[in-house]
């Protein structure tokens, strides 16, 4: 994206258009100040542990703190009693989750979010609504693939072998889905192995 908009920024200055030279300048700072907050955001998580009491135990903690740190009330339910994740998939689900509630935080201006385990379809449905203005503004469909969140969302999703589904929601807000496919067989990871887990490399054996 900012590639692009550099060589517009060129040919601007070419022509002598101080007009969209200004503007295409602002775009690439815009973009390089998302891609530094989200490297750093991104740095932050590599360095978190995945909690030894599992995933709820870590969404419950993130809810609790939510609305000190935020000012939106949070809302946590776990409708699933039998979640059956390995402690990969719950490093990489809880990242997902993290960076989804990051983003309400940050940029939907909402008052109350949730945040919802459930199974729809036969999937794990993971799922963090909000009542601010939403993502689609005023019917138009935004390019979401430069924005640096959402793209390490996504990527984190197909390694689980699952989506990522964004959408308004019809009484206002907006609603973030991730699905990821039920395996029945029994989780490779132990608990034990939980204290040592870190989001890029298990500890040594």
């Amino acid at each position: 994206y900012m590639k692009m908009r550099i060589e517009l920024l060129r040919e601007a200055l070419l022509q002598y258009e101080s007009g969209k030279a200004l503007k295409y300048s602002g775009d690439i700072q815009q973009a390089l100040d998302e891609a530094y907050a989200s490297l750093r955001e991104l740095l932050t998580q590599f360095r978190n542990r995945m909690d030894p009491l599992g995933i709820e135990h870590a969404l419950q903690g993130l809810a609790a703190g939510f609305l000190d740190r935020t000012g939106i009330r949070l809302e946590f339910e776990n409708r699933i009693p039998d979640l059956n994740l390995s402690v990969e998939q719950e490093v990489q689900v809880f990242h997902i989750l993290q960076e989804a509630l990051s983003n309400v935080a940050r940029h939907s201006g909402a008052t109350h979010a949730t945040l919802t385990l459930d199974v729809v379809d036969g999937q794990y449905a993971f799922t963090v609504e909000d009542d601010g203005r939403g993502v689609f503004v005023m019917g138009a469909t935004p390019d979401l693939r430069h924005h640096f969140g959402i793209s390490i969302m996504s990527e984190r999703a197909q390694r689980l072998g699952g989506n990522i589904e964004i959408a308004n929601r019809p009484q206002g807000g907006a609603r973030l889905r991730l699905l990821v496919p039920i395996h029945p067989e029994k989780a490779e990871w132990t608990r034990e192995s939980r204290s040592c887990w870190s989001t890029t490399i298990p500890c040594s054996a």
